[in-house]
């Protein structure tokens, strides 16, 4: 397959830049392709370090449960109606 790449450039804190590419030289591998398996992994809608899809993700819920719901605070419980989860 013949990819055709195109050029970008990212900016990050000083310390994350030294941390990414830390990262790349014990992987043997470069910042740029730490940084397109990244950007593969939100692409294809998971997230690793929760280990679920976003597909999946129960806040796709919300307008059918806001459809049925008649609680005026709706808005202000998202979290605990969705997840189950009292927000402090």
């Amino acid at each position: 397959m013949n990819i055709t790449y195109q050029m970008t450039n990212v900016r990050l804190p000083k310390e994350k830049h030294r941390r990414l590419k830390l990262l790349a030289i014990n992987k043997g591998t470069s910042i740029g392709h730490l940084l397109e398996e990244a950007v593969d992994t939100i692409l294809e809608g998971k997230d690793r370090r929760l280990n679920i899809a976003y597909q999946d993700d129960p806040i796709w819920n919300l307008p059918k449960i806001a459809f049925k719901s008649k609680d005026p605070l709706l808005s202000q419980k998202v979290d605990e109606i969705v997840y189950g989860v009292i927000k402090k």
